[in-house]
């Protein structure tokens, strides 16, 4: 069985008002522990998407990083 995990896709558009485009995501089987990174509310990016992941056992987890800049 496979997850999807989304995040958020706001990002300032146009004449300064927050818009929703697009979007990221990452599909993962259940088997592997995905989470969403501790740190992830400490950033508050206006001009790119980013996901901030933790993939593996709380032990040794390893952080990913999905960022989305359009031109």
């Amino acid at each position: 069985m496979t997850t999807l995990l989304g995040s958020s896709c706001v990002r300032l558009t146009g004449a300064g008002k927050p818009s929703c485009s697009g979007g990221l995501a990452v599909v993962f089987r259940q088997s592997v522990p995905v989470h969403v990174h501790p740190l992830t509310d400490k950033f508050q990016p206006t001009t790119f998407e980013f996901q901030l992941l933790r993939v593996g056992e709380a032990t040794s987890p390893l952080t990913v990083v999905n960022i989305y800049h359009p031109h």
